[in-house]
């Protein structure tokens, strides 16, 4: 085996590891009566998070 071949079957079990943390997103998204205003509120709660951890650092 070389290093290449390694290195793409780690980036494949990644993709999937990360396709299954995904999955319970999908039940989310369908049961969501605006899926824009779901995904916007979850990006915006997000992104709040590391602002507000750095205003409470600066302190």
């Amino acid at each position: 085996m070389n290093n290449s071949t390694i290195a793409y079957g780690l980036n494949v079990l990644q993709l999937t590891d990360a396709r299954a943390r995904l999955l319970p997103m999908d039940d989310i998204r369908r049961g969501a009566l605006n899926e824009y205003v779901m995904v916007r509120d979850a990006w915006m709660q997000r992104r709040a998070d590391p602002i507000q951890k750095d205003l409470r650092s600066s302190n």
